[in-house]
């Protein structure tokens, strides 16, 4: 029975530091930063979205993207109660007194299928409570891409987050790097088959990735390189990864191209891939 008793404690033991090394893993730190990167030109980047809290905007905690004049595109992991505000037209957050800028509440839709633990299904719409201004350039919308970014491609991520491996630095200016998608074998390599759904997809640059304050935010392919292109796309929302840059650990996203029936829907036909 002792024997038992010990054999049975190791066992318990063992399985929840395994499940705690996992959690660590898919467990999106909530408001992640550019790491490796360098500021945008201000306003190159006018469907990049901050989500808050309040109002009163002291801090933003995720990114997201202007796919409508009222539909933001975020991660379910950062749909944080019923309401937001989404600040919109930002370059530098501490500047509250440019013109163009907009502060709108708005309302969250998770993907009913969201899934906490594995992560799947991250993608979330935010409804803004009444129209974002587009068309004054330093707010316009992107349409989403249909398909999985193809091997190799070159993706754009941008954000406010951290921009330190460690998450200790954050950024006032919005920041931006450039990235590759990496295949989805080796993404499933690097993070096991299971942890890698068919709705996710890695991409990574050495020492470049998304940290600490990107969560929820796009990455976005046919780009321009310091101006905004009218053929920029949605490929994916910043979800999750191990870590910030880490050489061995892409970052993973969420293929936005997988839900257009879903976004249809639920927008009732506004927005469309």
């Amino acid at each position: 029975m002792k024997q038992l008793a010990e054999s049975t404690a190791t066992f318990t033991m063992k399985f929840f530091i395994s499940l705690a090394c996992l959690l660590a893993v898919l467990t999106p730190t909530l408001g992640r930063l550019i790491v490796g990167g360098h500021e945008s030109k201000p306003h190159s980047r006018p469907y990049q979205v901050a989500i808050y809290n309040r109002k009163d905007i002291k801090d933003h905690y995720c990114g997201g993207t202007l796919v409508h004049k009222r539909w933001v595109v975020s991660a379910a992991h950062c749909g944080k109660g019923h309401h937001g505000f989404a600040g919109l037209g930002l370059h530098d957050k501490t500047n509250h007194s440019e013109a163009g800028q907009q502060i709108i509440r708005g309302t969250w839709h998770l993907h009913p299928d969201y899934n906490g633990g594995t992560l799947d299904n991250d993608i979330s719409l935010f409804h803004l409570g009444r129209d974002a201004h587009i068309g004054n350039g330093k707010i316009e919308a992107i349409r989403i891409a249909k398909t999985r970014p193809h091997k190799a491609m070159k993706l754009l991520v941008s954000g406010w987050g951290a921009t330190a491996s460690d998450g200790s630095a954050r950024s006032d200016v919005l920041m931006e790097v450039v990235v590759r998608a990496q295949s989805m074998h080796h993404c499933r390599k690097v993070y096991g088959s299971s942890s890698i759904t068919d709705n996710m997809f890695c991409a990574a640059a050495s020492g470049k990735d998304f940290c600490q304050g990107d969560d929820g935010g796009p990455i976005v392919g046919h780009y321009g390189h310091g101006i905004h292109k009218n053929s920029t796309t949605l490929e994916g929302i910043a979800s999750w990864g191990s870590g910030c840059a880490d050489p061995a650990h892409p970052g993973v996203y969420v293929t936005v191209g997988n839900y257009c029936d879903w976004i249809k829907t639920t927008t009732k036909d506004a927005v469309q891939c």
